[in-house]
């Protein structure tokens, strides 16, 4: 099942792995819900990773710009920290396309979260 999502990009970092493959790592910010008069909620936070291609084709991501993202949900993960506290890896997307824009703004579909390819 992929998922898509759109929101506000965090800081981005690209890192290549022993063999050369790209690895594009940001958050992705999206909107909760709330208005300017009442406030906003907070943001609800994702992290999204790309790899390869799609990785070398996302140069041009950066912190603050909005973007969607169409990928695969990672299954989550444990670990206990070095203090003895297991932890939860935070909810993370594998992106196979990213592009500029709200997709879901732009197009009204807004009510559309899950698509299944």
């Amino acid at each position: 099942m992929n998922t898509k999502l759109a929101g506000i990009v965090g800081k981005p970092e690209t890192r290549y792995t022993p063999d050369g493959k790209a690895v594009l790592t940001f958050s992705l910010g999206q909107y909760t819900g709330g208005n300017k008069t009442d406030g906003y909620k907070d943001r609800a936070w994702v992290k999204v990773e790309a790899w390869g291609d799609v990785a070398e084709s996302s140069a041009w991501v950066e912190k603050g710009k909005v973007v969607t993202i169409e990928g695969q949900p990672k299954t989550p993960r444990k670990w206990t920290g070095k203090d003895g506290v297991e932890r939860d890896e935070p909810y993370t997307v594998v992106a196979l396309r990213i592009y500029e824009g709200d997709d879901f703004y732009i197009t009204g579909k807004a009510e559309k979260v899950e698509e299944v390819f």
